[in-house]
């Protein structure tokens, strides 16, 4: 389940539906990074579920099986309105070549060090 304030949003409960969600993710994800930047933070999920804080800064990191790393910047996370629970839809990039070790990420959430 993702989740926020507490309140559920829909899961890939099966592999069945996680291909139907997500046919452009080689394989499955299988743990999402919420990075709040407000704090300069990160927690780590399971794919199946993650809690948030919808007033936060948040950007995503997720990790597939076949060890592809997929983001989404906070400007995207924020325009999806997470307010409740819900049905969301997470547009993510792949950003292998882009992302090698943490410099990278930092530089690619605008985060200064």
């Amino acid at each position: 389940m993702w989740r926020a304030l507490k309140r559920a949003f829909n899961s890939f409960s099966s592999s069945k539906m996680a291909k139907k969600l997500l046919p452009a993710l080689p394989l499955y994800p299988y743990l999402v990074s919420l990075i709040d930047l407000n704090f300069n933070s990160a927690f780590s999920f399971g794919a199946k579920s993650f809690s948030c804080n919808p007033k936060g800064k948040n950007a995503l990191a997720m990790f597939t099986t076949a060890g592809d790393l997929y983001l989404m910047h906070s400007a995207a996370f924020s325009a999806l309105g997470v307010k409740a629970n819900g049905a969301y839809t997470l547009t993510v990039s792949k950003a292998n070549d882009k992302v090698k070790n943490s410099t990278d990420l930092a530089n690619y959430f605008g985060i200064k060090m």
